[in-house]
């Protein structure tokens, strides 16, 4: 029996910044652009927001604020 596989995979990436200065995120080893792509901060504030990034070259980058959760998400095919 052969399984269908799904034409698109949702893909999420999660990481923080325990520390209190700003750090600077790069990710090697992607298509740019991100299909759907979105990133999310969640700070000390307890809010979610949604954040820059910049995708060149097969590589993700953002900066990322101290004492912050981030969610990146991101369609694959």
């Amino acid at each position: 029996m052969c399984w269908p596989w799904p034409a698109t995979i949702n893909a999420s990436l999660f990481g923080v910044n325990k520390g209190a200065r700003i750090q600077l995120v790069s990710l090697e080893g992607t298509a740019c652009p991100l299909n759907n792509g979105t990133l999310h901060y969640f700070g000390a504030d307890n809010r979610s927001r949604e954040a820059p990034f910049k995708c060149q070259g097969g590589r993700i980058s953002f900066e990322l604020p101290g004492e912050t959760l981030f969610a990146l998400r991101w369609s694959a095919s």
